[in-house]
C-alpha cells in the first residue's frame, strides 16, 4: 500500500506500467525470453534439501540463491569428462553443496538444542500471520545473525534463507547467551 501512495498510482494493481501495444507479450512469462539450449541439460536445486535434479528442457525461473550452484552444476556437466576443468568443476561443486548441507544441518542442530528434537524444525519454520511483522525486536535479529557469523561462519547469500529461522528465535525468546551457548554445541 505505501508503494501505490508514494508512487501515485493508489488506482491501479502497481506503478510499472506496459508501453506499446503487443497484449501477446503481456501473457508470457519472462523466461520465454532468456533463452535456452535445448541441446543442454539443466538442473535446479530441489527446495529445502540439497540434491541436484534434471530441470525440464525449457527454461525455468530458479531462486537466486541457487543461481550458483546451477552455474556449477552446469559448468560441471559440459566439462569433457575426465580432464582438468570437470575434475576443477566437480571439485567446485561438491564443496558448495557440502558447504549448504553443513551450513542446514548446523540450523536444524540450533532448533533442536534451543526448542528440543521434536519441535526445533518447526518452531524455526514457522511463518506468522499475515500484517505481522518478521521479527518483533531487528536488534536481536542483527545480534543473533552476528553472534552466528562468530562461531559458525558467514551465512552467504544461500544462507540467507535461515533469516525466518533466527528471527524466530527471537520471537520466541532467545537471547545472546543462550544462542552462544546453542552455537557452541551446533558448530563443530
Amino acid at each position: 500500500m505505501n508503494v501505490k501512495r508514494r508512487t501515485g498510482y493508489p488506482e491501479h494493481n502497481s506503478h510499472v506500467m506496459q508501453y506499446g501495444s503487443i497484449k501477446e507479450l503481456s501473457n508470457n512469462v519472462l523466461s520465454v525470453y532468456m533463452g535456452a539450449n535445448s541441446n543442454k541439460q539443466n538442473y535446479v536445486l530441489k527446495s529445502d534439501h540439497i540434491s541436484i535434479t534434471p530441470m525440464s528442457t525449457s527454461l525455468q525461473a530458479i531462486n537466486q540463491r541457487d543461481a550458483s550452484i546451477l552455474y556449477l552444476q552446469t559448468k560441471f556437466s559440459q566439462a569433457p569428462k575426465g580432464y582438468e576443468k570437470w575434475v576443477k568443476a566437480q571439485q567446485e561443486l561438491t564443496k558448495e553443496i557440502a558447504y549448504r548441507n553443513h551450513l542446514d544441518r548446523n540450523i536444524e542442530a540450533i532448533g533442536e538444542i534451543l526448542f528440543g528434537s521434536n519441535n526445533g524444525v518447526k518452531v524455526l519454520k514457522t511463518i506468522r500471520q499475515v500484517g505481522q511483522p518478521l521479527v518483533d525486536d531487528w536488534d536481536c535479529l542483527m545480534a543473533l545473525v552476528g553472534i552466528y557469523k562468530q562461531h559458525c561462519g558467514s551465512l552467504s547469500r544461500y544462507g540467507i534463507k535461515h533469516m525466518r529461522a533466527f528471527a524466530n528465535m527471537c520471537n520466541a525468546g532467545v537471547g545472546k547467551d543462550q544462542m552462544a551457548q546453542a552455537l557452541t554445541n551446533a558448530c563443530t
